[in-house]
């Protein structure tokens, strides 16, 4: 934090957009709990975008497999999530999947049932049935 005394402002270091803070000197007090306040909430939201928190397991199971095809639904308490196999286990109708899979991108996630690692790739994640049969279908055309 920097403080300038001649235009009695404060400049929070590494704030994406400059944010400058202006204050006046009989009431610094105030001013320094809201900055306090600010700082704490600009942290939290940086640190919650980043994804710096620990995420928290799904548990859903595969719904839909089409055979000769790589895609397959998993039915979550969220809704129906995309995903397609790329290695390891190859997950049946029915398996109980475990991990953060909901989440674009790969996976290295747990099929329960079988007690056996799965590598895949969210596709999409917390769809309708309708939205996830749709795409699955377009997948597998």
């Amino acid at each position: 934090m920097r403080r300038n005394s001649y235009d009695n402002t404060l400049q929070l270091p590494s704030s994406p957009a400059g944010v400058i803070i202006f204050f006046s000197p009989a009431k610094k007090g105030l001013h320094m709990r809201a900055l306090l306040m600010f700082s704490a909430l600009a942290v939290f939201c940086f640190v919650s975008a980043g994804s710096a928190l620990p995420m928290t397991s799904v548990r859903g199971t595969v719904s839909h497999r089409i055979s000769g095809c790589d895609y397959f639904l998993v039915l979550t308490p969220t809704g129906y999530d995309v995903l397609e196999w790329y290695g390891d286990h190859d997950p049946d109708k029915g398996d109980v999947l475990i991990d953060n899979y909901e989440t674009y991108g790969f996976h290295d996630i747990l099929d329960e049932t079988a007690d056996e690692k799965i590598h895949v790739y969210t596709d999409d994640y917390h769809l309708s049935k309708t939205s996830a049969l749709e795409k699955l279908t377009d997948k597998c055309e």
